[in-house]
C-alpha cells in the first residue's frame, strides 16, 4: 500500500467488544487482527480513521468504553464514532426487531422516525432516557477523548459530561460543533485539505 502510494485509509472497527462486533455488526475481526493492523499501519506511515458505532443492541456503557479505550490503544489519526441505527434492509433491523428496541414495528412509521434522527445526535432505540442522554453525551466527546487519552484515564472525560448528564434539556449544540470542528481539523491531517477550501457551497 505505501509503495502504491496509499496514505491514509478508513477502518470500520465498529465496537471495541468482540461480541458486539461480531454478532451485531458482523465485523469477522478479531481484536488481535485490529491491532496488528493498526501496527503495520503505523509502521508505514499510513494515516488511519477509525469508524465505530455507539449504541447498538446490547450495549452498554461498558462496551462503549470497551471501544474508546481500543481507538487509544491503535492511535487512529481520527476516531470518527456514530450513533447505531438500524435501516431497514440491513441484518442491525432484524437484531433490534427481535430483541424488542425497535419503537414501533410499522415501517412507515419507523421511516418517520429515521427523519428526525442522524448518525450524530440521536438513537431511535427503546432505552431509558439516562442511558441514551450518557451516549450520545459520550459520542460527542470521543474523538477528543481518543486524542487526549489522559482525559479518559484521569476522569477528566466524566467531569466534562456531567453538566450535560446533570441537566438533561441543556442543549448539545455547542458538544455538536466542539465535533464538527474537531473533525474539521482531523480531515486536514487525514487528507492534506480543508475540505471548506475545496468544497464549493450551493446559491
Amino acid at each position: 500500500m505505501q509503495r502504491q502510494g496509499v496514505t491514509g485509509v478508513h477502518v470500520a472497527i465498529e465496537a471495541g467488544d468482540e461480541r458486539i462486533r461480531n454478532e451485531v455488526h458482523r465485523r469477522g475481526m478479531t481484536d488481535d487482527q485490529i491491532f496488528r493492523g493498526a501496527e503495520y499501519l503505523r509502521k508505514y506511515g499510513i494515516s488511519m480513521m477509525t469508524q465505530n458505532i455507539l449504541g447498538a443492541v446490547r450495549e452498554n456503557r461498558e462496551t462503549m468504553r470497551k471501544t474508546l479505550e481500543m481507538n487509544i490503544a491503535v492511535k487512529p489519526t481520527f476516531a470518527s464514532a456514530s450513533i447505531f441505527q438500524p435501516f431497514p434492509g440491513t441484518s442491525s433491523l432484524e437484531t433490534a426487531r427481535d430483541t424488542g428496541v425497535l419503537p414501533t414495528a410499522d415501517i412507515n412509521k419507523l421511516i418517520d422516525i429515521y427523519s428526525e434522527a442522524t448518525f450524530y445526535n440521536h438513537s431511535i432505540l427503546v432505552n431509558e432516557p439516562s442511558e441514551k442522554r450518557w451516549m450520545e453525551v459520550f459520542q460527542k466527546f470521543f474523538a477528543i477523548a481518543v486524542e487526549n487519552p489522559k482525559l479518559y484515564e484521569s476522569g477528566k472525560l466524566d467531569r466534562m459530561m456531567k453538566p450535560y448528564l446533570d441537566n438533561p434539556n441543556k442543549d448539545l449544540k455547542e458538544l455538536e460543533h466542539m465535533y464538527r470542528e474537531h473533525r474539521a481539523q482531523a480531515d486536514e491531517r487525514l487528507y492534506g485539505v480543508k475540505f471548506k477550501d475545496v468544497v464549493q457551497e450551493e446559491d
